[in-house]
């Protein structure tokens, strides 16, 4: 694959909409560019992407500027400036999805570089400018976006900075090419005027007028605009009221202005922010009347210790604490949904679960749905109490209470325009519907899934944190456990059963108390537990694999009947190769060191079994009561083994 840029492809990609200036220079040496051309962000983005293999790393490189004519390239010799670039040699050890959170509300490239690897990932970032910036802005526009992306800034290589840098072309070396990556993020051009830091003044008692860095700016685009603006405030250095006064001349000139009340909210939201990321005693503000000082119950150790504490309470016992957020994780389609009913007609019935665990008593339940409208839960429901008794089903009847949010957005948190997460108006209006309607207490509240009701991003913990902290409202409020339905990741299938299986930041996990994992056997593992059976067993297995109250419960395992319904799998793992074993040594008649020669092969056998695996079964068997194994003698089934193999 060529490494330059064709004169065809340039001529082909000139638009009338705002081109970016590109300089392509033959390899690192060269000091005049070999084209000088202008060209749109989507040809840009397509010729980049296509990317080549290369043995060596010094390849063609390009600038994202203009030079003068006829000059060499150097800062001074810079005409305008189209693209920010920043290189990522250590990311922290942030995945290219976590950058990509961060880099979402751009229009923006990002790829990896030549010297790329598992070990050492390295990426460049290349963001579209609004307009194009001169030399004199450069450095106020580039210092502009570090401000204003604090957790991205991180990431970047500080010695890249200089006007006239120039970048190799997206290329790979032979050993690599594998782990190259090419991303286009569809977002919104950067607007220099709206992040440009003002320059520095000569004098330090004067400051500039920086309230013209976002002038004009028209309904709808206002808050935003605001927010950057008291962010660059602070950030020359202006006080409190200083800040006032700038903001005050700003809103003058918006299209309409901002109401005064929100202006100033918005403003003491930042600064009290800015304040708690300063490490620093936040002032007392025209616009604030002085705080109202928490005073926090503090508990003597010695108050505990003068009474037993009181017992665990539970909705079912050894099973699921009262009072909790627990999650169940699996795969879409698996069963966690028929799982979740199951777990609603045991608690609402007050019948036993798996054939072992009992609910303390006939509990209410409210099951929130944001997937299965009330068509399809009333179907689950029916099939699920198909088999039950009357009586049991009617107390099912009065005890459990359906919420269809699926055709509705109902999110318990949002992101605002600041970036910050809060709990929405729907968490407090479905736990007032709640005591209205049910009880001012329920045992049992089932959210399914976590996607249909999260606002913010997934991977970022602290807006899975709000999360979790908007379902613990519900546990206080109406002192009920809440279990709440949740994907696992695409690496769940290769990576075993554990909590980090779950989707999204781990925080999910270590914010609930309880999590369990729900995972489908293959084919292949059904039949190596289970053996040939005549009717086609679709297997489920139900993990503990986190329990910060409880001890964890053994898997169980569930059997998914043809309409989804789940029943406990009567049929013990291994119990084919006993009933197997036993047939043949009644056929045999075989001693054991016989059987073991003969029969004794890891691979290949007719049971699969090594001759040390072999003689462990045996061995257990004599000591079930199953054989009867004397020296030298052949094996013998018992009447208790006869039993098992008729």
């Amino acid at each position: 694959m060529s490494n330059t840029i064709k004169k065809y492809d340039i001529n082909q990609s000139l638009s009338n909409n705002f081109n970016h200036a590109i300089s392509i220079f033959e390899n690192i040496k060269s000091v005049k560019p070999s084209e000088q051309t202008k060209l749109d962000w989507d040809s840009f983005c397509n010729i980049l992407k296509e990317g080549f293999e290369s043995p060596v790393k010094d390849t063609a490189l390009f600038g994202p500027y203009k030079l003068k004519e006829n000059t060499t390239r150097g800062n001074a010799n810079v005409e305008e400036i189209s693209l920010l670039v920043f290189d990522i040699d250590d990311p922290q050890s942030k995945s290219l999805e976590d950058i990509k959170v961060l880099i979402k509300k751009y229009d923006c490239v990002i790829h990896t570089t030549w010297s790329h690897t598992n070990e050492n990932p390295r990426y460049r970032l290349i963001i579209r400018l609004k307009t194009k910036v001169s030399p004199l802005d450069y450095d106020l526009v580039r210092k502009g976006f570090i401000f204003f992306n604090a957790e991205l800034s991180n990431l970047f290589d500080k010695a890249c900075s200089d006007i006239a840098r120039a970048y190799y072309l997206y290329c790979f070396s032979e050993s690599n090419k594998g782990l190259a990556s090419f991303f286009i993020n569809q977002g919104e051009p950067l607007d220099p005027e709206l992040i440009k830091l003002p320059p520095p003044a000569n004098d330090a008692n004067v400051k500039p007028d920086f309230h013209s860095v976002a002038n004009g700016v028209k309904e709808g685009g206002r808050n935003d605009a605001l927010v950057v603006y008291v962010g660059g405030l602070i950030g020359r250095g202006d006080s409190y009221e200083q800040c006032i006064e700038g903001v005050k001349k700003w809103n003058q000139n918006n299209e309409p202005p901002l109401d005064f009340n929100e202006l100033t909210r918005t403003l003491n939201n930042i600064w009290n922010k800015h304040y708690k990321n300063s490490n620093v005693q936040p002032i007392n503000t025209p616009f604030q009347s002085t705080p109202e000082i928490k005073q926090y119950k503090i508990v003597k150790a010695e108050d505990l210790l003068a009474t037993l504490p009181l017992p665990r309470k539970w909705v079912i016992d050894d099973f699921l604490p009262r009072n909790i957020v627990a999650a169940l994780i699996a795969a879409g389609g698996s069963g966690k949904s028929y799982l979740a009913m199951n777990l609603a007609i045991s608690v609402a019935s007050g019948g036993i679960l798996f054939n072992k665990f009992m609910p303390s008593k006939e509990g209410k339940v409210v099951f929130i749905s944001g997937e299965d409208d009330i068509a399809e839960l009333q179907r689950r429901l029916h099939w699920s109490t198909s088999s039950l008794p009357k009586q049991v089903v009617d107390r099912i009847g009065k005890n459990i209470n359906f919420v269809d949010l699926a055709d509705t957005f109902e999110a318990f948190t949002e992101k605002d325009k600041t970036g910050e997460v809060h709990m929405t108006n729907s968490v407090t209006n479905l736990i007032s519907s709640i005591k209205e309607s049910v009880s001012n207490e329920v045992d049992l509240i089932i959210v399914d899934p976590v996607s249909r009701f999260r606002g913010g991003e997934e991977n970022l913990a602290v807006d899975t944190t709000r999360f979790v902290q908007a379902l613990q409202i519900f546990t206080s409020q109406l002192n009920a456990t809440v279990l709440c339905l949740h994907h696992v990741n695409k690496g769940a299938k290769s990576n075993g059963t554990g909590q980090n299986n779950a989707r999204g930041s781990s925080a999910l996990v270590d914010g609930v108390r309880l999590v369990m994992e729900l995972n489908q056997l293959s084919e292949d593992e059904v039949k190596k537990q289970y053996g040939d059976t005549q009717v086609k067993l679709n297997i489920l297995n139900l993990h503990c694999v986190k329990t910060n109250y409880t001890k964890p419960f053994d898997p169980i395992a569930l059997n998914k009947g043809e309409n989804g319904c789940l029943e406990v799998m009567t049929m013990i793992p291994g119990d084919h190769i006993k009933v197997s074993i036993l047939r043949e040594i009644k056929k045999t008649s075989l001693t054991k060191s016989q059987f073991k020669e003969t029969y004794g092969k890891a691979n290949g056998g007719m049971f699969s079994l090594s001759q040390k695996e072999l003689v462990k079964k045996l061995e257990d068997f004599e000591k079930d009561g199953l054989v009867d194994i004397k020296e030298r003698e052949p094996m013998t089934v018992t009447v208790k083994g006869e039993a098992l193999i008729k």
